[in-house]
């Protein structure tokens, strides 16, 4: 039984490394000659801080039970070059080269996204994070996978919503190559999830803390009043939409209770700053 599960999850991250990136240094070349409003650049650049601050995840990921597992740690490098890329594209849309430089380089998208976020919290968070693992042990496999895979889920929402919003084709498209991406971490990280969660106490304890402990994609390192920017431009109108899609994605892993708390308090936090601004 072991064995066959095993082989399982090995095929789960072997596949994924067989994935050729989308947004490659072909893709940030082209997106240097979008178009964009500067309304429509300050939503984007949400998306460059939560692409950018990959490094930091994936070093304190290092340190916790899934940088042990030598598949995980393999799918989490590729993760980071991917993610990072992603922030160095939207960057390029939105004009940001440094002078004498024709595409924004890796470590300036880093410290572009530390810029746009609060670094004295994702460190904060971060820390937290690690030794939470600790505590959690093997547990904290399936609930990484599975925040993993809700992180994925929401943030690949936010692009189809943002090339919606969009009459730029060279964003369009830049969007819908970032989309192919995510999706590919998507599917690893769920599938991930559900092998983990495959016997009921797992996959109870994983529901009740999600229910418990999820907040927002960016609301822990983004400065106050971000977030809700951005679910007010983005989310707002469009939660039965978004229910629908984690609905279908986390079928039989989270209960509709805990994915109903997960789209409250998403929208919640932009209509609470709806209110008070």
């Amino acid at each position: 039984m072991f064995t066959s599960w095993y082989l399982e999850w090995r095929k789960v991250f072997k596949a994924h490394l067989r994935i050729k990136q989308q947004c490659d240094e072909q893709a940030i070349r082209d997106a240097k000659e979008a178009s964009l409003s500067p309304e429509f650049v300050e939503l984007v650049r949400y998306f460059v801080a939560v692409e950018g601050v990959t490094p930091i995840m994936a070093r304190y990921l290092r340190l916790t039970p899934s940088g042990w597992s030598k598949h995980i740690a393999k799918f989490l490098v590729k993760w980071n070059a991917e993610e990072i890329n992603h922030a160095r594209a939207l960057m390029a849309a939105c004009g940001e080269c440094a002078e004498g430089s024709s595409l924004p380089t890796v470590d300036q998208a880093y410290r572009r996204a530390k810029s746009l976020s609060r670094p004295y919290l994702l460190v904060k968070v971060t820390t937290y994070d690690v030794l939470s693992s600790y505590a959690l042990g093997f547990f904290f496999l399936p609930v990484h996978m599975t925040f993993g895979a809700l992180s994925e889920t929401i943030t690949r929402f936010g692009y189809w919503v943002l090339e919606e919003h969009s009459d730029c084709p060279v964003f369009k498209n830049l969007v819908r190559k970032i989309v192919v991406d995510e999706s590919g971490h998507l599917a690893t990280y769920l599938r991930a999830a559900r092998l983990l969660c495959r016997f009921a106490p797992i996959r109870i304890f994983v529901d009740l803390l999600v229910r418990k402990v999820y907040s927002p994609v960016g609301v822990t390192i983004m400065p106050k009043g971000e977030p809700g920017k951005i679910v007010r431009a983005l989310f707002l109108g469009k939660e039965e939409r978004l229910k629908s899609e984690l609905k279908r994605k986390f079928d039989g892993l989270l209960s509709d209770k805990t994915i109903k708390v997960i789209v409250g308090k998403t929208i919640a936090l932009g209509q609470v700053k709806a209110q008070t601004a």
